[in-house]
């Protein structure tokens, strides 16, 4: 009967839970190449993308099972974000601003699941 118990509150206990996946994208409007180096707040490893003009890449993707939903947080997500051309020009683009990104949110029930993809798109007078 304990037994049973445990199972019925662990089941209750994970239903609950919402996994949300994460997706955060470079998009590259400007006219050459740019270099993406970034380190992610849960790997703290860095990492460095090349994409060209024209193209997007992910540079990042998580997945949580939480009680809550995730909400925006690129300060949560980076603890460096750092766009260069290939005249070697620094993205001015401040990354930490919600307003400098695109973001489209989904969640699909049942399961639980929310879809969060986040777009920042880079140009020539970023730079």
């Amino acid at each position: 009967m304990k037994k049973i118990l445990i199972i019925l509150c662990l089941a209750v206990l994970c239903s609950c839970r919402v996994e949300t996946f994460e997706a955060w994208e470079v998009t590259n409007n400007s006219s050459g190449d740019i270099n993406v180096l970034y380190t992610g707040n849960q790997t703290n490893v860095e990492k460095s993308m090349l994409i060209p003009k024209d193209e997007s890449a992910i540079v990042q993707s998580n997945t949580y099972k939480t009680k809550e939903s995730i909400t925006f947080n690129p300060k949560a997500s980076f603890a460096t974000f750092i766009i260069t051309n290939t005249l070697g020009d620094t993205c001015t683009k401040d990354y930490l601003l919600e307003a400098s990104w695109t973001s489209i949110n989904d969640t699909k029930s049942p399961p639980k699941r929310q879809y969060n993809n986040y777009y920042f798109s880079v140009t020539d007078s970023d730079f």
